[in-house]
């Protein structure tokens, strides 16, 4: 199959984090620990669960904006059509397998398990935070990158640090993201970052893959007055730095 492996998660192994159809939680109200360390992982074909709402698709996603409140801001392509026309300011998408290429716990444990490209239904697993951790940063620079052209580097030291919202100095993770009203919401699972740099509009903008069309900027106390055509998840997200 040449379908893309992805990054999923039982949705009934998470289901105490969810008691509505729109979850918008703060990363203080998250307890990690008992909430993701015990539910059951999947890197599964992205075609088949686009419509499997019993498995959440794992999305970083990043909001980018500089010393001066500006906020990075396109308008969809790219292929989910779904949302094509929609203004956004979430850079991010699905956690490739591809992404636990440098990652030798994850490969340890997905060797561990004679990993099935028959049934790839069986192939679950746990995963400690350091561990998911590494693999969402790893995604969220190169989804920064493919999207935008601005390279992430790591910290100073070259090291990952054991908490979600200390991956890299400027990336800070600010909460979840859990909408089962769309279809594009139902099948999958926000992780919202702020990604902070100096001055946008100092910053070139060069997409190296066809998910933007077009880019703008624009003050965050601004975005949801300007643009009638937001997607849902960039109103949460923007409550969410609303409310931090």
């Amino acid at each position: 199959m040449n379908d893309r492996l992805i990054l999923c998660i039982k949705r009934d192994s998470i289901s105490s984090l969810f008691n509505q159809k729109i979850s918008l939680i703060k990363k203080e109200k998250i307890n990690f620990n008992s909430n993701f360390m015990n539910a059951k992982y999947l890197f599964l074909p992205r075609e088949e669960v686009e419509n499997k709402p019993e498995y959440k698709q794992l999305i970083p996603y990043i909001i980018i904006i500089d010393n001066n409140d500006n906020v990075l801001l396109y308008e969809r392509a790219g292929k989910e059509k779904r949302l094509h026309g929609l203004y956004s300011c979430g850079i991010g998408g699905h956690i490739d397998i591809e992404d636990t290429n440098e990652i030798n716990e994850l490969k340890n444990i997905l060797r561990s398990l004679n990993f099935d490209t028959d049934n790839f239904y069986k192939n679950w697993f746990n995963l400690n935070m350091e561990v998911l951790q590494k693999i969402i940063y790893h995604c969220a620079i190169r989804e920064i990158y493919e999207e935008t052209g601005i390279i992430v580097k790591e910290n100073n030291n070259g090291s990952m640090t054991e908490t979600f919202d200390k991956t890299h100095k400027n990336l800070e993770f600010i909460g979840l993201i859990n909408e089962d009203e769309s279809s594009v919401g139902n099948v999958h699972l926000g992780l919202v970052y702020i990604y902070k740099i100096g001055d946008l509009k100092k910053t070139k903008i060069e997409p190296k893959d066809n998910e933007i069309k077009k880019h703008i900027f624009c003050k965050s106390s601004n975005i949801l007055e300007r643009f009638t055509n937001l997607e849902l998840w960039s109103k949460l997200a923007l409550e969410l730095i609303r409310t931090n």
